[in-house]
């Protein structure tokens, strides 16, 4: 009798240990689960606090004249994707539409953008990168009727708040810029260079 208890209580510990191993296996296999702030399609809605710059430069002679100007942002959207992970790197992508008033002149931009992203926390991130915009100027359309639109690369960054699941906040610096080549009969008379720099605020909807 002693022999059989002996032999169940060996039996029993080698399964108990058995069992054990096999579990600190499948835990030391599993992948840890990546922390998100936040991952899907995005709208957002934006406002600016920026200064319009404007210069033309004459092919000719190298003169120039620069504006610079306190610029109203009507109206500002965005849509993209976006992947924001916590303490680790994670990306976003956007296409822009913006129109302003300067001077009592229209003025609107198409700007498309990436960053890479950062999450502190799960609420907290902050973001930079670089974007490629074209600025042009409803007046221009009429008073250039020969021109050539360039595409400017600008910059971008900030922090972020993720206030709920599917909305955050933005507070950040926001710099577009682009030129227009101004011809006549085939030949470039002059250069004007635009930029849109300053604050940005937003409110990011993901999906």
């Amino acid at each position: 009798m002693k022999k059989w208890i002996a032999l169940c209580a060996i039996s029993l510990t080698a399964s108990l240990a058995q069992a054990q191993t096999s579990e600190s296996k499948e835990q030391l296999s599993t992948p840890t689960q990546t922390r998100l702030v936040t991952q899907g399609f995005t709208v957002s809605v934006n406002k600016e606090f920026s200064d319009f710059k404007i210069k033309g430069i004459s092919s000719f002679n190298g003169s120039s004249i620069e504006f610079k100007e306190k610029a109203d942002n009507r109206f500002g959207v965005k849509l993209g994707y976006s992947l924001i992970k916590v303490q680790k790197l994670g990306a976003d992508i956007h296409l822009g539409y913006s129109q302003y008033e300067v001077d009592n002149t229209d003025i609107y931009s198409v700007t498309a953008a990436g960053n890479l992203n950062y999450g502190f926390n799960e609420v907290i991130y902050g973001y930079g990168g670089l974007n490629l915009s074209q600025i042009r100027i409803k007046d221009l359309e009429d008073l250039l009727p020969e021109k050539e639109y360039k595409v400017g690369a600008g910059i971008q960054l900030g922090l972020g708040a993720q206030m709920t699941e599917n909305f955050s906040g933005i507070l950040g610096y926001r710099l577009t810029q682009s030129s227009i080549d101004a011809k006549f009969g085939g030949f470039k008379t002059g250069e004007i260079e635009m930029s849109f720099s300053g604050l940005e605020l937003g409110l990011i909807g993901t999906f």
